[in-house]
């Protein structure tokens, strides 16, 4: 299911031509209630996008 929604979601930022994450966000945002039929139960919230950056720097200068 997570392919799916990874899907979806890339389908939907390459069909806007948004080139930012947040530009994707306020989008999704705005469509809740239509993607409802797609099976997208919830949307990604910036600051998830943030801790995610966070833990790739930690990852990376640790290595």
């Amino acid at each position: 299911m997570i392919d799916w929604k990874h899907l979806i979601l890339m389908l939907i930022d390459v069909h806007k031509h948004f080139d930012s994450l947040r530009e994707l966000e306020i989008c999704m945002k705005a469509v809740t209630m239509k993607l409802i039929h797609l099976r997208l139960d919830y949307v990604v919230r910036s600051n998830t996008h943030a801790e995610a950056n966070q833990y790739r720097l930690c990852v990376h200068n640790a290595n």
